[in-house]
C-alpha cells in the first residue's frame, strides 16, 4: 500500500493494523520510500473514503477486507460513472456500447437516491 506521509497513515494504530491484521501486506510512503508520488490515486481514495468507507461500520481487519471487497465490486460492476458515459468500469473495459438511454435513467435514479441518503444523514446531524 502506497500512502503519503500524513498523520492518518503514519501512526501507531496504522502500524498495529499492518502488523496484526494483514498477511503479506506492506506499506511504502510516496516520495520517501519510493521515488514517485501517489497523487494519481488521491481522487480515487477520496471517493472510496467518502462514498463507501466512512458510511459503514467496521471493527476488525476482516470487517474492513469484506467491506472493501463489496465496495470495489460496487464501484467496478454496479455504479455507473459519468466519466465513462454512464458505463461501469467493467462495461467500459468489455467494450459495451449503445446504453446511453439507459444511462440517462440510471443517473436520474442515482441522483434521487443520493438526495435521499443526504437528507437522512443531515437529519441525524441536526437532532
Amino acid at each position: 500500500m502506497i500512502t503519503d506521509g500524513g498523520p492518518e497513515n503514519d501512526n501507531r494504530l496504522m502500524s498495529e493494523f499492518v502488523i496484526n491484521e494483514t498477511e503479506g501486506f506492506s506499506t511504502a510512503i510516496a516520495l520517501q520510500d519510493i521515488p514517485f508520488s501517489n497523487s494519481m490515486v488521491e481522487a480515487q481514495n477520496k471517493l472510496f473514503k467518502y462514498h463507501y468507507l466512512f458510511r459503514q461500520e467496521y471493527n476488525t481487519g476482516d470487517d474492513l477486507k469484506r467491506i472493501f471487497a463489496e465496495d470495489v465490486h460496487d464501484y467496478n460492476f454496479i455504479r455507473p460513472h459519468v466519466s465513462l458515459r454512464g458505463y461501469t468500469p467493467s462495461e467500459s473495459h468489455s467494450g459495451l456500447s449503445g446504453m446511453e438511454s439507459v444511462w440517462s435513467e440510471q443517473i436520474k435514479q442515482a441522483q434521487k437516491e443520493r438526495l435521499a441518503v443526504n437528507i437522512k444523514q443531515l437529519f441525524g446531524v441536526c437532532r
